[in-house]
């Protein structure tokens, strides 16, 4: 996280040198192009630790899913193992109420384990366009802030930029 900190500030450096000659001699221009070169880098590790969050939240429903398809895997083997080894039982018997209830417990996790693989997926989703969003309106920002500088140091091309 901090890398990307470090990479953010350094671009903006080189970027905020590169267009020097285009804002005012010194004064609120460079303090305000500063101003925003931190907030976007503070958003952008606020965005960074979201990412983390909502990714260890990943990495942990996935780790449960792959737990529970190891259960289902094993009550699916028992269960057939079960089947194959019944013969004629009586349907009101305790074997039978047994197969009824491993039934419901097998079904019951299918049903966990399906519920958990659509909740991964859509925090992945989300976390994509939080991402995408917050690259865009990084983006937006900067390009507002260029056009700003550029009116401003070319007032005949301020009418063409508004």
């Amino acid at each position: 996280s901090t890398g990307s900190f470090t990479s953010v500030s350094q671009r903006s450096t080189s970027s905020a040198s590169g267009t020097r000659s285009m804002s005012p001699p010194e004064g609120e221009e460079e303090h305000s192009q500063a101003y925003y070169v931190i907030k976007a880098a503070q958003e952008r590790e606020d965005l960074q630790q979201t990412g983390d969050d909502l990714d260890a939240k990943i990495r942990k429903a996935e780790k449960e899913i792959r737990a529970m398809e190891n259960t289902l895997r094993l009550m699916n083997s028992r269960n057939e193992n079960f089947r194959k080894s019944l013969t004629k039982v009586d349907k009101s018997g305790e074997q039978a109420s047994q197969l009824a209830m491993l039934e419901g417990q097998w079904r019951a996790v299918l049903d966990k384990s399906k519920h958990r693989k659509k909740q991964a997926r859509q925090l992945e989703g989300d976390l994509q366009r939080d991402i995408e969003l917050r690259e865009l309106r990084d983006f937006n920002a900067g390009s507002v802030q260029q056009l700003g500088g550029l009116a401003t140091s070319q007032p005949d091309l301020a009418p063409t930029l508004q």
